[in-house]
């Protein structure tokens, strides 16, 4: 989703923020402040997160030179089966001193928390009185052909070809749009090479119209060739086209907030069905008796 420099550069703007205000708060507050103590709720965490590892390793040489002191506590709560075994294979990048701060909770931290968080201070949903909502990860929008639009000239008896490459092993969903002005046709088709293919192979057989959208999912590395003959036409032809290519992995992500999302969804419709079913319990029987 994004390069690990990019993550990087992110990592020291956050953590430049937060001795920032941990500055202001010092004088605010007339007492020296400069220790953070981290909740970091691992609900949902599962064996397909260890594409994260290059990541959290990147940054954990930084808050080891930079950062040593900041943190205070780090508390995983809600900390699945899968942590422990990814755990053992982070735990080598991080600093002895930063591992024994490290706590983690399966279940049933809130009385914990609230020994080492005000409970005025700490959210609602780990066990405090702050009714703050915290922000949900949200599915990442994708990007649609629209949004990367081109146009190319193509000469009478001529044909135009256009080649993006999946480098991702996984492969990912190319979508693609275009149109063309003209009220003649334009012949459009799109093929497919994959990395061990000798040559290319029709997706989409040469058709002719004035405009045209798809997809086309792919399981590993290769090419996608939109082709735009105009080699039977007279006259010139102008066509808007768009291709994008939403990798694996991104697509897996947004499929699962999504369904956690839902799932979350459906279990607050279910507490309130109850709640309101045994609100009502006492009022019946009240108006039958």
């Amino acid at each position: 989703l994004v390069t690990i420099e990019e993550f990087r550069l992110y990592h020291i703007h956050f953590m430049e923020e937060l001795t920032r205000r941990l500055r202001e708060m010092t004088k605010k507050e007339g007492r020296a402040m400069f220790q953070i103590t981290a909740i970091v709720d691992m609900g949902g965490m599962n064996m397909s997160h260890r594409h994260f590892i290059p990541y959290f390793k990147s940054i954990s040489k930084i808050d080891e030179q930079c950062y040593p002191e900041l943190i205070n506590t780090i508390n995983c709560v809600n900390a699945p089966w899968a942590f422990p075994v990814l755990f053992k294979i982070v735990r080598g990048f991080i600093d002895p001193t930063t591992r024994q701060k490290i706590r983690v909770y399966s279940s049933e931290y809130e009385e914990t928390l609230r020994e080492i968080v005000d409970e005025k201070v700490l959210n609602h949903r780990f066990g405090g009185k702050n009714p703050m909502d915290l922000p949900t990860v949200k599915a990442l929008k994708l990007k649609s052909p629209a949004d990367e639009l081109a146009t190319q000239e193509i000469a009478s008896k001529d044909a135009f070809e256009f080649v993006q490459h999946c480098n991702d092993k996984k492969g990912g969903r190319y979508e693609w749009c275009f149109s063309e002005e003209s009220t003649s046709n334009v012949c459009f088709k799109i093929e497919w090479k994959g990395e061990k293919d000798k040559k290319y192979k029709t997706v989409l057989d040469g058709r002719h119209a004035t405009e045209h959208k798809g997809k086309f999912a792919v399981k590993g590395k290769g090419a996608l060739k939109l082709i735009f003959d105009n080699s039977k036409m007279d006259q010139p032809k102008s066509v808007t086209f768009g291709l994008v290519l939403h990798s694996a992995e991104l697509l897996k992500t947004n499929a699962q907030i999504e369904a956690r999302r839902k799932k979350e969804a459906d279990a607050k419709r279910k507490k309130d069905a109850d709640r309101r079913k045994k609100k009502e319990s006492p009022e019946k029987n009240k108006a039958a008796a």
